[in-house]
């Protein structure tokens, strides 16, 4: 066997791995990443973390410093991310608890959308990370929402949910 330094990182990539931890560590402090957090019951600190780092945005990779521009934006990008998740949280429960008068509100809707998509929408969001933005898997993130709500009223409206 042989010690290779081929396999120790560029300085690039140690940038962009400082900055992504640096991004990732502080988004999980925010208050309002913790609240998002408690919506989606999301308890396992791992699952967090996850979560957190799948709000980095892949521009990342065309970053090769962690300095304070390139930390503003990521920042940026993940904390507008939180905010329309945590919107669109407080809507569908509003629209939750008044046309399917659910016990609890995001629980059943993940439940749905796992079911239409055979895949947790949560999991499908972090995995997506390499592939789309950020913002194009909050969309799709909340079309799931929506789509999983519309599914359950059209089940109860057919006498189908009980």
């Amino acid at each position: 066997m042989q010690f290779k330094q081929s396999y120790l990182p560029s300085t690039i990539e140690v940038h962009q791995q400082a900055l992504t931890q640096n991004v990732q560590d502080d988004i999980m402090t925010t208050d309002d990443f913790k609240v998002l957090m408690t919506k989606l019951n999301i308890v396992d600190s791992g699952v967090q973390a996850l979560f957190a780092y799948a709000l980095i945005d892949n521009c990342v990779e065309q970053m090769k410093e962690h300095n304070v521009a390139n930390y503003d934006a990521l920042v940026f990008e993940a904390e507008t991310a939180i905010n329309i998740i945590n919107e669109e949280v407080e809507r569908i429960a509003r629209a939750t608890l008044e046309k399917l008068d659910a016990r609890t509100t995001m629980e059943p809707v993940m439940r749905a959308a796992h079911y239409l998509l055979n895949e947790h929408p949560i999991h499908r969001f972090c995995e997506q990370r390499k592939d789309k933005d950020v913002m194009q898997r909050v969309t799709e993130l909340v079309d799931c929402w929506h789509m999983a709500i519309a599914k359950a009223y059209e089940k109860q409206n057919a006498g189908l949910l009980h």
